[in-house]
């Protein structure tokens, strides 16, 4: 049974995720197509953690009004953006002040009524805002971990798109290179069969002898005759 529960937890944790939109999936791709292009990135051509903390969520905080605390590790917004985001996500809502967990809507009468001193109220009253605060502070500490798990990940996102990117520039950087490269022996090929007094096999023997670029290059700066000669 104890298997059977574990496997049922197990089950309800991968389905806990919601898969994103197509919409939502290219948004995030521009995002980060943008943020590859904007030079966002470390000494290592990755985007790293450092990175979204220094360089994005500043943005964030004029964008949606949360900040980030760099020596806490949290994202910080001031009670307004709370109010709003709490407004939106009832559910998420922290108990009132001094609301009580008894069922009963007012105290047995039939029991014996002990007499409670003033400063018991305040202390009881003190201990349930006491909790209610630390409650709410408990339940912004988990929606920031949220906000830096999705941080983390999209992180990891930005740099997979980042070394498809560089491939990609690398891959059409190489095929220019070929391509010149290509020009270049056309170029000598033309120029050698341009040249007066050759016949086949000597054009095929003045190939052979430009073995690099400097000769090349000399060879073309050359008239038809210095070339025969």
């Amino acid at each position: 049974m104890g298997d059977a529960q574990e496997g049922k937890r197990k089950g309800k944790a991968k389905t806990d995720f919601s898969n994103w939109s197509i919409k939502e999936s290219k948004m995030l791709l521009l995002l980060m197509v943008e943020a590859t292009s904007r030079g966002w990135r470390d000494v290592n051509d990755m985007l790293s953690k450092a990175i979204v903390e220094s360089k994005i969520l500043p943005l964030m905080r004029h964008s949606f009004g949360f900040g980030w605390d760099a020596t806490t590790k949290k994202f910080t917004a001031p009670e307004e953006v709370w109010e709003d985001y709490f407004k939106n996500e009832p559910s998420h809502q922290p108990p009132p002040l001094g609301q009580s967990s008894s069922p009963l809507p007012f105290p047995n009468t039939s029991s014996e009524v002990h007499p409670v001193s003033t400063s018991q109220k305040k202390r009881t009253r003190t201990d349930n805002e006491g909790n209610s605060s630390s409650a709410e502070t408990n339940h912004k500490s988990v929606i920031m971990e949220k906000i830096s798990l999705s941080i983390d990940s999209i992180a990891a996102d930005f740099r997979g798109v980042h070394s498809l990117l560089e491939k990609r520039e690398k891959d059409i950087e190489k095929s220019e290179m070929e391509k010149r490269e290509k020009e270049r022996q056309n170029c000598i090929w033309d120029a050698i069969k341009k040249t007066p007094n050759l016949d086949e096999r000597s054009r095929y023997k003045a190939v052979a002898l430009l073995t690099n670029k400097t000769k090349n290059e000399a060879f073309l700066k050359m008239s038809p005759e210095k070339r025969s000669n």
